[in-house]
């Protein structure tokens, strides 16, 4: 960001609430201060049973149609995610002292940033508390829809206006005036008071603007982003981005700093496939034990769908420490296959230098592509590390394929790892035909575990349960154990403590093949 967005977070604030490494805060810490204010406040603010409603209007209300993308905190959702959000924070030694069950959490953090933003001087008790509301978005929105703003130069950013939620509206007005002028920095952000809410942004007319556009429609009207977010599970945050609303601002730069590619499956050179993507995510509560996110993809890039879920995941040793798998990835290399020659082609000088390197490793390896790297993925892909030899340093990594030509698979297998381990000073790599595909290990011990029953399973472990709940239909999914790797692995002893709270994550995910598709990650404690 150049000197003139001093004051807004722009892009950054959706995606890391903190200001860049050596920068001056100047007033980012007005709107991204205030933002972390609320943001980072997951458990509820001032919890008492009088406080558990979980009503009122949400910010997608105060902020007009038109949104490219949108974030919130709800610190007032449904009563049982207040609840179990208190609950699993103090389970962290470190946390718990910070919050307690009756704790105004709003005032911890204002303390933790209140120094580095400016705000020294200024009262929680008397400048912020006796207004600051319980909910927060942030939505960005083309530069043309405010009009565009004033800059020294680069591409035109986009407008992000802050909904914050307040009380009495004549506190409010004067709190933050004294937030504003006590922050560090020459630009200051503007702000309208409307319907309950503090609309902030880069200048006061860009916060007019969008409190009048409320007028001609809500984000919360809008269909696109009703429809989408119709049907989510009650929930503390949520985040939605509309593709299609982004329209000529998609590029390459900023979709991989917001992360987008690989969650739409597009390639990097094919930013128009992101044009009709639309995503919304939630992060919740599944009682006191378990922080999950999860969410949908629609309109993305259709790619060929597995016929069938992940199989075998659950029996993989209870001694896996992570593992992962993958259904349909021989039918997904198709797509993928061309996606990445498209994306080659159209570089400049990528072309032909990719196409000579392809054609060597296929000369050098007996490589017929893409159809061998089909056989290689197989319609059903595990690999797992071992937690065996993780405190001595090593690997005992492996991989079990189903695939049709498990020979011809084990063959090729042989080719390009053969001499891999001993040129690293390591044992060579072991693969070996197994059952209706090929299986390849570190070690040949890993591959048996790989193939052998075993006495113990994933699937005997409550907390993989827990962290996987929907894993019996997933077409991808992934598991760490938090503990295994904590145990095999030294870490800071400071930490310790809060580590030993934490069971271990899962993710699942599925895709029809159309573009569509729905993924859950869960963070599980004892």
């Amino acid at each position: 960001m150049t000197d003139d967005f001093a004051g807004l977070p722009s892009y950054d604030v959706l995606a890391s609430p903190v200001p860049e490494p050596g920068r001056k805060p100047a007033t980012w810490w007005v709107v991204g201060g205030v933002v972390a204010l609320v943001a980072a406040l997951i458990g509820g603010i001032t919890y008492g049973a009088a406080s558990l409603s979980g009503g009122g209007e949400q910010p997608e209300g105060a902020l007009p149609a038109g949104a490219i993308a949108f974030a919130k905190v709800d610190l007032d959702p449904a009563a049982g995610q207040k609840v179990d959000a208190i609950r699993f924070l103090r389970k962290f030694p470190s946390v718990r002292g910070h919050v307690a069950t009756d704790a105004d959490l709003r005032k911890v953090l204002f303390t933790a940033v209140a120094d580095d933003a400016g705000w020294k001087g200024v009262s929680f008790a008397t400048d912020v508390e006796p207004w600051l509301g319980q909910r927060v978005a942030v939505a960005a929105y083309s530069p043309k829809t405010f009009g565009p703003a004033k800059r020294t130069g680069g591409p035109a950013m986009p407008a992000v206006v802050v909904a914050l939620q307040v009380g009495d509206e004549d506190k409010a007005r004067a709190g933050l005036d004294r937030l504003i002028a006590a922050s560090s920095g020459s630009v200051k952000p503007g702000y309208v008071l409307q319907d309950g809410y503090a609309l902030l942004a880069q200048t006061k007319a860009i916060a007019q603007s969008a409190a009048d556009g409320v007028a001609k429609g809500s984000l919360a009207e809008a269909p696109g982003f009703a429809g989408d977010i119709k049907g989510l599970d009650d929930g503390i945050a949520t985040f939605w981005f509309d593709g299609s609303a982004a329209g000529s601002l998609l590029s390459v730069a900023n979709l991989g700093g917001m992360g987008m590619l690989g969650a739409a499956g597009a390639s990097a050179g094919d930013v128009s496939a992101l044009s009709k993507v639309h995503m919304v995510y939630t992060l919740r509560f599944d009682g006191p034990d378990v922080l999950e996110m999860v969410g949908k993809v629609t309109g993305g890039e259709k790619i060929a769908a597995a016929k069938h879920p992940v199989k075998g995941f659950t029996t993989l040793p209870a001694s896996t420490v992570a593992a992962f798998g993958l259904s349909g990835g021989d039918a997904a290399v198709d797509s993928g296959w061309k996606a990445f020659k498209k994306q080659m082609d159209t570089t400049p000088g990528m072309g032909d230098s990719i196409d000579q390197g392809l054609a060597q490793a296929e000369r050098q390896y007996g490589l017929h592509l893409p159809a061998d790297l089909k056989l290689l993925f197989g319609s059903n892909l595990l690999v797992a590390l071992d937690g065996s030899g993780l405190a001595g340093g090593s690997f005992e990594v492996g991989a079990r394929v189903t695939t049709p030509q498990a020979k011809r698979a084990n063959t090729l297998i042989g080719r390009l790892t053969n001499g891999f381990g001993a040129d690293m000073g390591g044992p060579t790599i072991t693969h070996r035909v197994a059952g209706d595909g090929y299986v390849v290990a570190s070690s040949k011990a890993q591959a048996d575990r790989m193939t052998q029953p075993a006495a113990k399973s994933l699937g005997d472990l409550e907390g993989f349960r827990r962290a996987l709940p929907d894993v019996s239909g997933a077409q991808f999914a992934l598991w760490v154990d938090l503990q295994g790797v904590a145990a095999a692995v030294p870490g800071d002893s400071a930490n310790e403590k809060d580590l030993k709270p934490l069971v271990g994550v899962g993710i699942t995910s599925t895709t029809d093949g159309a573009g569509n598709g729905s993924f859950r990650a869960r963070l599980v404690t004892h």
